[in-house]
């Protein structure tokens, strides 16, 4: 009777309230990554594996973007890190730098111009 609850036993354990919620559309059972999803041609294994070599690129991509803007006047490149790799907004990145909110627009506006005018030529 153990062996059977420990292999049947969920790995990751899920309130009894959550389990047996009414509105709850999922299902809280194991599920193999080998197993193929309701489509029939796709598994979980290979979803996993396609959001890996997605993050890849994404990870050369940010790694060229910080080659690109070590290259900026300091000012420029620290709104654009505060800016775009941090997800700050103008007043958040203003209040970091200690500079107005019109400043981060002004500052963030040229180099973002040149990289639009760089990429397109």
């Amino acid at each position: 009777m153990l062996h059977h609850a420990r292999d049947l036993g969920r790995t990751i354990r899920v309130s009894r309230r959550e389990q047996e919620k009414p509105s709850t559309s999922y299902r809280w059972v194991l599920t193999s990554l080998d197993q193929l999803l309701p489509g029939g041609e796709v598994t979980l294994l290979d979803l996993v594996v396609d959001r890996a070599s997605e993050a890849s690129k994404e990870s050369e991509a940010f790694a060229e973007l910080v080659v690109v803007l070590d290259q900026l006047p300091a000012k420029q490149a620290a709104v654009l890190r505060l800016r775009h790799l941090n997800g700050l907004g103008c007043r958040q990145a203003s209040l970091q730098l200690g500079i107005s909110r019109s400043s981060v627009s002004r500052v963030e506006h040229l180099p973002l111009a040149q990289l639009r005018q760089g990429l397109g030529a």
